[in-house]
């Protein structure tokens, strides 16, 4: 601990005569030695200092690296760590510990040398990396990350069963700093970007040898872990897989699979395609939708919900034609709706409230059927959220998606209502909810053809936001606010609030 702090703060340089160098290459070898301990001892009272001694050497090299990054004092060091780095990811014990911080320094160090822009413009440092990086060592680093580190293991199954909606919200985030698969998906990602000519084709190959129909599970997870390679490298892989006669007679099998584990490869296909969308040409795009939408009911959780937000991207998608989705609409709000009140954590929330909320503007007057039911599941979602201020944005702006598309908005008034005075009450989120708030106010207010006593009994919240400091941020459109309210309420609103 002591040696990684001087390493990160205690010298200028980095040369043979103020001993970092020497120290850098003592660090090395120690490791060696705690690695040959950690293979070769049984396990005991020493396995837990020998894995903290790991954990503390990856830190130190990782941390280091990162602040230093490829100075030329790097240079005569570089071969041995980046050779030591690679040759654990392929150690069995490593595979197999529970200690994926090991496994994540090892793979942070290498991807932290590859993106480094230095050792492009410096030529003998770019020299150690291309060595590094030959053509047999890319294909079998590829190779292993695909086959070893990304594919989803026993305890990847667990939490899904366990934690289904917890374990989609973590493949959402950034967690590859922790997570040894997740870090794996990473590093593959930057050699593929990085080398695109050379890993491309490994992967192509990978897939011609996919079974056209897994019989077991380890089948199953092969499949999986490739198609998840393949989702992940869409903007390098787009040129080398015609993804429409790949979609015909391939991935949609796996979409409609009855093969053990077919969730599995369910999720994963449907994914896929939510990555590839862009490629989605008008031959498919009906099969798409059908098999999506299929997906949306499926009894498991993580399958129904990675359909839907899958859904999200087709819609979003410049290619999107409302009248060719018109059949399918109300085929999907059913499974938007159970879902959205199924969820409990707020980015699954979120995301389904997006997907609505795209929906309802992407459909314009087509929605107008559907939205008592709209706004019946958003009440509920309210209520039920009144602690989480992102939530509550997000039904702020899904209520006034609604409000654009309907028009005067006067049977709906009672809820925006009660929402827009809960929004603008002074409170520790009301900071997150004025700004949405504002919004779906001025939007009703111009979709209106008459004043209400609802619309009139909102204005003193309005009033009470100007006396805030932070109201100065909203101050053109709070004018506007007052705009409307003077056009539409004339006398009435004049009579009342004139004063004020």
């Amino acid at each position: 601990k002591i040696i990684h702090s001087l390493l990160l703060s205690g010298f200028t340089s980095w040369n043979e005569a103020n001993g970092v160098l020497p120290v850098m290459r003592m660090l090395l070898e120690r490791w060696k030695v705690v690695v040959m301990l950690r293979d070769t001892l049984p396990q005991n009272e020493l396995s837990e200092m020998i894995c903290k001694y790991d954990n503390l050497f990856g830190k130190c090299i990782t941390t280091t690296f990162e602040k230093e990054q490829l100075k030329p004092e790097w240079r005569p060091l570089l071969p041995a760590y980046l050779q030591f780095c690679a040759s654990q990811l392929s150690n069995s014990h490593t595979l197999s510990s529970d200690n994926e911080r090991v496994a994540v320094a090892h793979m942070t160090f290498i991807r932290q040398v590859i993106t480094c822009d230095q050792w492009e413009t410096d030529s003998p440092t770019a020299q150690l990396v291309l060595a590094f990086t030959s053509k047999d060592n890319l294909e079998g680093l590829v190779k292993l990350l695909i086959g070893q580190y990304m594919i989803l293991k026993e305890e990847d199954l667990n939490e899904w069963k366990d934690d289904p909606e917890g374990f989609i919200v973590e493949e959402e985030m950034d967690a590859f700093v922790t997570k040894r698969r997740l870090m794996a998906e990473n590093l593959f990602l930057t050699l593929l970007q990085y080398w695109q000519s050379t890993v491309a084709p490994v992967v192509v190959q990978l897939m011609q040898s996919l079974p056209p129909t897994p019989r077991n599970l380890e089948e199953v997870l092969q499949t999986d872990v490739l198609l998840n390679a393949i989702g992940l490298g869409y903007y390098e892989l787009y040129s080398v897989i015609n993804f429409p006669q790949w979609f015909s007679s391939s991935l949609v099998n796996f979409a409609r699979s009855q093969s053990p584990m077919s969730n599995i490869l369910q999720r994963r296909a449907i994914w896929v395609v939510g990555q590839w969308v862009p490629n989605i040409t008008s031959p498919i795009r009906q099969t798409v939708y059908e098999v999506v939408i299929t997906l949306m009911h499926h009894p498991d959780f993580d399958v129904s919900l990675t359909a839907i937000i899958v859904f999200e991207n087709i819609v979003a998608a410049m290619e999107f034609e409302p009248s060719t989705f018109a059949p399918f609409f109300q085929s999907t709000l059913e499974p938007l709706f159970a879902l959205l009140l199924k969820v409990t954590k707020s980015e699954s929330k979120l995301r389904v409230l997006n997907v609505l909320l795209r929906f309802v503007s992407c459909m314009g007057e087509q929605v107008r059927p559907y939205i008592a039911d709209i706004m019946k599941v958003s009440s509920i979602v309210w209520e039920k959220s009144q602690s989480d201020a992102f939530v509550l944005s997000g039904v702020l702006r899904l209520l006034r998606g609604v409000v654009k598309v309907q028009g005067d908005s006067f049977e709906q008034q009672h809820l925006i209502q009660s929402v827009l005075e809960v929004s603008l009450r002074p409170g520790p989120d009301s900071e997150y909810l004025e700004e949405a708030a504002f919004d779906l106010l001025l939007t009703t207010l111009r979709s209106s053809r008459r004043m209400t006593e609802g619309l009139l009994a909102v204005y003193p919240a309005v009033l009470k936001v100007l006396d805030k400091f932070l109201a100065f941020k909203f101050f053109e459109r709070v004018v506007q606010i007052i705009h409307m309210y003077v056009l539409l309420g004339r006398r009435m609103f004049l009579e009342a609030y004139y004063p004020q």
